[in-house]
């Protein structure tokens, strides 16, 4: 059932849980649930055992409230007023709380600020199965009765919605005296759909780079494509063909070496004179430096080069029940995108919200 109350109570509520939570007592060690008498699974009523748990955990209901830590700006806090579900925004001492109309608007509310790029929580009312079975220490397995109990986090999914934890259980003959370190669980997954390639679609430049021609302008290359898009890895090694003594690394030092080591130098950044380099240190094997470039054309740097396209996939809200928030992603590919294309998502869950896109694959035709 979902929590409602008149406005007065709600007001004391709020300022009642937001001290609740300022001093750190929402999430306490142990939840305790039922303690009645009695042993399940064949465990004597007096054997007390310790374990940890997977469960799939049933979200019941949610306060009727989000918390957000540091505040909101005015846009934001205004913004936030005016969603359906939200009755007041009420600022305090150290977060603001968003008053509810009712506790099944939290997950939506959430979803909302969210895609503003706020992130909102609330108190949580889980229940675990009614029998499920812990790992002890040794491996064993043994059954115990379930429980319900309040958890602080946020609304990722519906109420009635599922979501995996990983929990520390302490129980007497079946009955659970006590749970701790309770932890969401990510779940990976793939989900099939067809994304809509969209604008923004470019080019990526993979260029090798000749140890000589190593101590580039990056200032130049940065104004020229953008900070985001320009990446180097600059290689100042070079492999000695003969071993050094120790003797000869101390002569050796000379002030263009930075470091210098039984088989290999690395030398300073704007050093690129190899003749002195082959009348110092004789036969040598230079390093290629690595440089990325994201553009629309081709830079012309003179450099050689591989390039890939890449496409900028938008992808829907809702995949399969489950919620994405970041609805644009870049993809590497060969060439030939366009339209729809079906993909095939692999996935970091999180209850019902997609938390992270761990990697796209484009499905062939035939």
């Amino acid at each position: 059932m979902a929590f409602k109350f008149d406005s007065e109570t709600k007001k004391l509520a709020i300022q009642a849980l937001v001290v609740v939570i300022s001093l750190g007592f929402i999430l306490e060690t142990f939840a305790f649930g039922n303690r009645a008498p009695v042993a399940l699974g064949g465990a004597p009523l007096s054997e007390s055992y310790s374990g940890v748990a997977a469960v799939k955990m049933t979200v019941a209901d949610y306060r009727p409230y989000l918390y957000v830590d540091g505040g909101l700006n005015a846009s934001m806090r205004e913004a936030a007023a005016g969603m359906d579900g939200v009755d007041e925004v009420l600022d305090g001492p150290d977060r603001t709380v968003i008053s509810l109309s009712d506790s099944s608007d939290a997950p939506a509310v959430y979803s909302q600020l969210r895609r503003m790029g706020v992130l909102t929580y609330t108190l949580a009312s889980v229940s675990t199965p009614p029998y499920f079975e812990i790992t002890l220490l040794n491996g064993s397995t043994r059954g115990v009765s379930g429980t319900r109990f309040d958890y602080l986090m946020e609304p990722i999914t519906r109420v009635g919605g599922k979501i995996m934890m990983r929990m520390s259980v302490q129980a007497t003959g079946g009955v659970m005296d006590g749970i701790g370190n309770v932890v969401p669980m990510m779940q990976f997954m793939e989900l099939g759909l067809n994304a809509t390639v969209g604008n923004g679609s470019g080019r990526i430049f993979y260029y090798t780079v000749p140890w000589e021609g190593r101590n580039l302008d990056l200032d130049n290359l940065t104004a020229r494509f953008g900070a985001g898009n320009v990446e180097y890895a600059r290689n100042d090694n070079i492999l000695l063909a003969a071993s050094l003594t120790p003797q000869e690394m101390l002569a050796k030092k000379f002030d263009y070496v930075e470091t210098i080591s039984e088989r290999s130098i690395t030398v300073k950044g704007d050093f690129t004179d190899t003749g002195r380099i082959a009348q110092d240190f004789g036969g040598v094997t230079y390093y290629d430096s690595a440089l990325v470039v994201r553009s629309g054309e081709d830079p012309g740097l003179g450099f050689p080069y591989d390039d890939r396209a890449v496409y900028v996939l938008e992808l829907p809200e809702t995949i399969d029940g489950y919620i994405l928030y970041e609805n644009r992603y870049a993809l590497e590919y060969g060439s030939g995108l366009e339209g729809e294309v079906p993909v095939v998502l692999n996935v970091s869950v999180l209850g019902e919200t997609i938390e992270e896109i761990n990697g796209i694959r484009v499905l062939e035709e035939g």
